[in-house]
């Protein structure tokens, strides 16, 4: 069963037989919102619920590969298993020829989603064997603060669709671009926010969350690194009660840092109640992307509030990290305690 057979117009042997690669015609793309029913497509209602799969959300990309895009290694096992099939003798590869094929990217072809100014809105990645494949852009920007995430959704219009391969660390172009028009599934029941405006504070925001979880994830990375520098304190003859002492009061001070950031979290485990956080604050505003509609009052309400408390933070969390902590390694370097993660390689003496 094929939801889409459109793309069988345009191939011909000459597409087949010729081309490298061929990216198809793409169809209008519809806006909205995927309901999610209890949280997912089938909620708590287990297996015992029958659905089946919808065609992926977005703009489905259906392309044409006529030759797999291979590594080192995998051309070196398809040629020596021919080689055993005609009873010819393989040569070992070699060091060098292993070391090669370990650090190799493996082959990727990435899809680039641009705007009407040219502006790459987002990637996406497609499969590089030969054959026919699919993929789907969820129409949506890319990850404003984090690795791995989803944007703001795009406003209606027309994007264009450009694709290359990587290989050996070499990116070349691929095929012929395409356009895709993005069309509002629904007619808005609430008066329509200005476009830039709602870009615009989602990207302030995103910069404030990457900046927060920034932070957060430094503050965490000297709370483990305090934890090693305690435990060597200990065991070396060569650790002081100053020395503890003033890795002990950094410690507290970043855990009381870390407790703004993101919570109690002596609260949380025993499931009370709490102030909220900067982190909950600025996650609130951003949960404004879940919708087509943009930020309400409340969104920029909570981004204004993590806005002002971080940057009231912020000095204290630098000091702490770049200045405190800094003096402390110095102190553990020049009293010739063992290495430990996060500060310098020893000079030689």
């Amino acid at each position: 069963v094929l939801d889409d057979y459109s793309f069988l117009r345009e191939i011909s042997s000459e597409v087949l037989n010729e081309k490298e690669f061929m990216l198809l015609p793409i169809r209008k793309a519809l806006l909205y919102v995927p309901a999610r029913a209890l949280g997912s497509e089938k909620g708590s209602q287990g297996d015992g619920f029958f659905t089946a799969p919808n065609p992926p959300f977005g703009a489905v990309f259906t392309y044409y590969l006529k030759d797999s895009l291979k590594t080192i290694k995998q051309s070196r096992r398809e040629k020596e298993e021919k080689n055993k099939k005609q009873g010819v003798d393989n040569p070992y590869p070699g060091w060098d020829t292993l070391k090669e094929e370990e650090r190799e990217e493996s082959p990727i072809i990435t899809f680039a989603i641009k705007d009407t100014k040219g502006n790459v809105v987002n990637r996406v990645t497609g499969g590089v064997s030969a054959g026919f494949h699919r993929v789907n852009w969820n129409l949506r920007y890319s990850s404003l603060s984090s690795a791995g995430g989803s944007g703001p959704f795009v406003v209606p219009g027309r994007y264009t669709i450009t694709v290359e391969k990587r290989i050996k660390d070499e990116v070349k172009p691929l095929g012929e671009s395409q356009t895709v028009e993005v069309v509002s599934m629904i007619t808005p029941s609430l008066p329509v926010q200005d476009s830039d405006t709602v870009l615009q504070f989602y990207i302030t925001a995103g910069e404030l969350q990457r900046a927060i979880r920034g932070a957060f994830g430094k503050t965490d990375e000297v709370l483990n690194q305090l934890v090693e520098i305690k435990q060597v304190l200990k065991q070396s003859d060569k650790g002081t009660p100053q020395l503890f002492e003033e890795a002990r009061k950094m410690e507290l001070k970043l855990k009381d840092i870390r407790e703004l950031l993101i919570g109690n979290t002596t609260k949380s485990r025993y499931n009370e109640p709490d102030r909220l956080s900067i982190m909950s604050r600025v996650n609130s505003a951003m949960n404004a992307m879940r919708s087509t509609y943009g930020p309400t009052l409340t969104h920029r309400q909570d981004f204004e509030i993590a806005q002002e408390e971080f940057e009231t933070l912020l000095g204290q969390i630098k000091e702490m990290i770049e200045t405190d902590f800094v003096n402390l390694q110095k102190n553990l370097e020049a009293a010739g305690l063992p290495w430990t993660t996060g500060r310098p390689i020893p000079e030689l003496k």
